[in-house]
């Protein structure tokens, strides 16, 4: 929230540069979100490969 608010003051100070960084910066968040997530279901959907093998034998 933080990072809007200041994207805000940048955007009103017409302080072009900055906002561009502040953007960069909420995108890289962005991503890093997407990958955590992603990470998250890889690590369910290999436990569920593992259980899947354990109740076949």
């Amino acid at each position: 929230m933080e990072e809007l608010l200041t994207l805000k003051e940048m955007l009103l100070k017409d302080d072009i540069p900055a906002t561009l960084a502040i953007v960069e910066e909420l995108e890289d968040m962005d991503r890093n979100d997407i990958i955590k997530t992603l990470q998250s279901y890889a690590v369910i959907l290999f436990l569920h490969l593992i259980k899947q093998q354990v109740e076949a034998l």
